[in-house]
């Protein structure tokens, strides 16, 4: 699937976007003049569509900023005042790259109901629950200290 290319429209609402959202931090004082001027290079009209180091339009774009923010090395607060997120939003997210990092489809409840399973359990319970699926499998146990 080739990337998608920013239309001229796309990249100057995005760009104008940013604009007052950087505007009205500025204005309220609410992070460092080094962020606003950061974000304000990143958000310019050439710096915005859908290839490598681009900020992409709407909500992916937010999660752009909040990345760059992170390796700017921004504090938690203003990456979310920036970048428009909310800490619930970045939570939920957290929880679903978590899921990825375990082999777990996000989107599929019942691998998300198995993995929050297996997580609930003791480690006795855990290892009975390891020595069963093995068995079912056919699969010789692993060794457990």
């Amino acid at each position: 699937m080739p990337i998608p290319k920013a239309t001229k429209k796309e990249k100057e609402d995005t760009a104008s976007y940013w604009r007052k959202q950087l505007d009205a931090l500025q204005d309220k004082g609410l992070v460092k003049p080094a962020v606003i001027s950061f974000v304000s290079g990143a958000t310019q009209a050439h710096n915005i569509g859908y290839d490598s180091g681009e900020i992409r339009p709407g909500k992916m774009g937010q999660w752009d900023i909040y990345g760059l923010l992170q390796e700017f090395g921004c504090s938690e607060e203003e990456r979310l005042l920036t970048s428009g997120l909310t800490a619930e939003e970045v939570a939920r997210e957290e929880e679903r790259e978590e899921l990825r990092s375990h082999g777990v489809d996000p989107n599929n409840p019942m691998e998300v109901a198995q993995i929050e399973r297996l997580k609930s359990m003791a480690p006795d319970e855990l290892d009975s629950e390891i020595a069963r699926l093995e068995g079912l499998l056919g699969l010789e146990p692993i060794p457990r200290p």
